[in-house]
């Protein structure tokens, strides 16, 4: 019963996360547009204009990284021991897979069909947030890319705002971590398929002895 409820838990965490990430992703996509449009209607606007859309589009900014502060407070240790707990299962599966072969013709392979599949489950949410957090963190690249397009763009007055706006997307690009111990980007994936594979290998080394 307990396992059960662990389960629902976290497929529960995962999807919620998932979940909060595609609107977070959403928001970035939208201020990265309205920058779009800045740059294509530069010549339209007046100074004041441009000015005060810069300065919205600094607001939006601010709310976004406190937004994804409380993400990590809420969703780090989630995300970290769901990595931990997958991680774990998968060696353990594929040490019964390797040690014990029989396993597949017993009347129990079932269970452990089973227990794959939601190990697998638990791989889909993972990668779906690692992948998540890096667009999200690219797209904020993309913003401050144009940024700098817009930057030789400016007057001397607007150029003022302009480094303000720059220095505010420098100081609050979104960092996401796993309950403080690591950040999460596209390089996670790696760290943790590196250290699956070195554990398997041990595994491995362990059968032939």
């Amino acid at each position: 019963m307990g396992e059960l409820y662990q389960n629902y838990a976290q497929f529960f965490y995962l999807m919620f996360t998932s979940i909060v990430l595609i609107l977070l992703l959403s928001r970035y996509e939208r201020l990265s547009e309205t920058l779009s449009q800045l740059i294509r209607v530069r010549s339209q606007l007046h100074s004041k204009q441009v000015v005060e859309i810069l300065q919205k589009i600094k607001k939006s900014v601010f709310t976004l990284k406190e937004g994804v502060e409380v993400f990590n407070d809420i969703f780090g240790w989630s995300i970290l021991f769901t990595i931990f707990s997958c991680v774990s299962r998968t060696l353990i599966y594929i040490n019964i897979i390797i040690k014990h072969s029989e396993v597949r013709d017993s009347q129990v392979a079932l269970s452990y069909y089973h227990d794959c599949c939601r190990i697998l489950i638990s791989w889909v949410g993972i990668l779906s947030t690692i992948l998540l957090c890096g667009s999200i963190l690219k797209k904020c690249d993309e913003i401050l890319a144009k940024t700098y397009r817009l930057e030789v763009q400016f007057s001397f007055y607007e150029n003022k705002e302009m480094q303000v706006f720059i220095d505010a997307v420098l100081h609050n690009r979104p960092e996401f971590r796993a309950a403080r111990f690591f950040s999460i980007d596209r390089s996670t994936l790696f760290s943790v398929l590196n250290s699956l594979t070195t554990f398997l290998l041990v595994m491995i080394q362990f059968k032939q002895m």
